[in-house]
């Protein structure tokens, strides 16, 4: 299947907001809904292998498909110098739509952790839990057989001090407790406290799950990239605002969440000191 798209594989999938893409050569293979799926970019198109057409709807969903995504990167470059070369350096990178569940317990892994060994950690849930969907490669688990598993198997994974977040992120969700359906509904402050209600899960985890699975644009996590980005290009402008929520929102605009991730993204692999 081939889309015409200004989409970027490389700004979208090594940004680190998703960790189940892995880059083999000239393109990108991931695991979406279950199916193994193949993506390359050559020119301006967008090769996608393991798809039925019927399901391009949902293909295009997630991967974050929208008009006027050329406007935004415009409206974010026009912020500051900063977000400027922020833009240019991540050009073509869309906001996934991602499995709720999946995205829950990926960013309670990511507590203090860097993104190969989240990958590896999200990788060993899948392969220890979900169901194998071809030779080798496996689907994340859902709650429910994941809410089955036993703190002390999680632990034998590596998860660490994790385990007992993720175990219980699990049973919360699949006993009812926590509705992720019901965040999409929410706006973000109360998402964010919805979210809260699960042990290990904070303002940053919540902010990233709000962002990558549910498309609240407003949402800003801030970890320690953002926190640096933050202490070395704005500090003048953070003093000018009550406090740095109402700076983020104000300053950033109601395309903050894509701002954010364009200065993420920079600052982890484009910046130069």
């Amino acid at each position: 299947m081939k889309i015409k798209t200004h989409f970027s594989p490389e700004n979208t999938f090594l940004n680190g907001q998703c960790f189940r893409w892995n880059k083999k050569g000239d393109y990108f293979e991931g695991i979406v809904d279950a199916r193994l799926l193949r993506v390359e970019k050559k020119s301006e198109y967008l090769i996608i292998e393991g798809l039925d057409e019927k399901e391009l709807p949902r293909m295009q969903h997630y991967l974050g498909f929208e008009e006027g995504l050329k406007e935004k990167e415009r409206q974010i470059a026009q912020i500051d110098s900063v977000m400027e070369a922020a833009v240019f350096h991540g050009k073509g990178m869309h906001l996934l739509r991602q499995d709720p569940f999946e995205t829950l317990i990926s960013f309670i892994i990511s507590s203090n952790n860097h993104i190969s060994r989240i990958k590896g950690l999200v990788e060993k849930l899948a392969v220890n839990y979900g169901q194998e969907i071809d030779q080798g490669y496996y689907s994340f688990p859902g709650a429910q057989a994941l809410a089955r598993a036993s703190i002390e198997d999680l632990r034998a994974l590596g998860l660490g001090y994790r385990d007992k977040y993720v175990l219980d992120g699990a049973k919360q969700v699949a006993q009812g407790k926590v509705d992720l359906a019901s965040l999409y509904s929410l706006n973000t402050s109360l998402g964010i406290k919805e979210l809260e209600k699960i042990k290990g899960v904070g303002k940053k985890v919540a902010s990233c799950v709000l962002l990558f699975a549910f498309g609240k644009g407003d949402s800003f996590p801030v970890d320690t990239w953002i926190k640096k980005a933050l202490t070395t290009h704005y500090p003048e402008e953070i003093s000018k605002y009550p406090d740095v929520d109402t700076f983020l929102s104000e300053y950033f605009g109601k395309e903050a969440g894509l701002a954010q991730q364009y200065l993420f993204h920079y600052m982890r692999t484009g910046r130069k000191e």
